[in-house]
């Protein structure tokens, strides 16, 4: 099998809190980490986006001002690769088992913005030759303006209120932040402990739409 492999993957930016201190105490998400998607030895690691097409870095702008809107002037490249999808195929012809399309760049760019609550998050946009998105962890429509996000101290609240009805611990819980890939939305998350058994911490967790603040999804996480 031949199987690309993350060396390090994306995590949640986390915030410990109280019911009672979030109100007084905004937490900034500080979740990026430098990573890199093992290809094989068939990529080359680049810190410019000089060393790529302008072409490229033209459509890549575009998609950027296009998904990003007023958010744009504060994402800023971080590092990337390009793959060598020719020889990585010659090692690895069989395509017919891929469950995603291989890029030919990996770039990834940090989002920074202390007024919506995000010190730092990582932006992972992959591209192929030419310069056609194949990926972003972040939806194509819909998060543009961020006039239109609602403040977390208010997410907090929401999500508090929900919990609450449920039955949830909320003494103490963390606050994340990511994409939801299937609902193609930005999402706040908000994690219960409600079971520690000494190696594992168990949680209620709450996805809330950052916008419309609604519920996008609700299950249990094992820690």
């Amino acid at each position: 099998m031949h199987n690309i492999i993350l060396k390090s993957g994306l995590i949640f930016g986390l915030s410990f809190l109280s019911s009672k201190t979030f109100c007084q105490e905004t937490k900034l998400i500080d979740n990026f980490e430098y990573k890199l998607t093992y290809y094989e030895g068939f990529s080359k690691t680049i810190d410019s986006l000089s060393a790529i097409p302008n072409f490229i870095i033209e459509n890549i702008n575009k998609y950027i001002k296009s998904s990003f809107g007023n958010l744009s002037s504060s994402i800023h490249f971080s590092h990337g690769q390009i793959i060598d999808l020719a020889n990585y195929f010659k090692k690895n012809p069989s395509t017919y088992t891929r469950k995603y399309l291989l890029p030919k760049y990996d770039l990834e760019f940090i989002l920074k913005d202390s007024l919506i609550g995000i010190k730092s998050y990582g932006i992972t946009i992959k591209a192929d030759q030419y310069g056609q998105v194949i990926s972003c962890n972040w939806p194509r429509e819909g998060y543009s303006d961020k006039s239109k996000f609602q403040p977390i101290s208010e997410l907090g609240k929401n999500a508090i209120k929900i919990a609450s009805s449920k039955g949830f611990n909320i003494n103490k819980y963390i606050i994340s932040f990511g994409y939801n890939e299937k609902h193609e939305r930005m999402c706040w998350l908000f994690q219960f402990p409600y079971e520690n058994n000494g190696t594992k911490e168990l949680f209620n967790v709450i996805e809330m739409d950052w916008i419309h603040m609604e519920i996008i999804d609700e299950y249990g996480l094992g820690k």
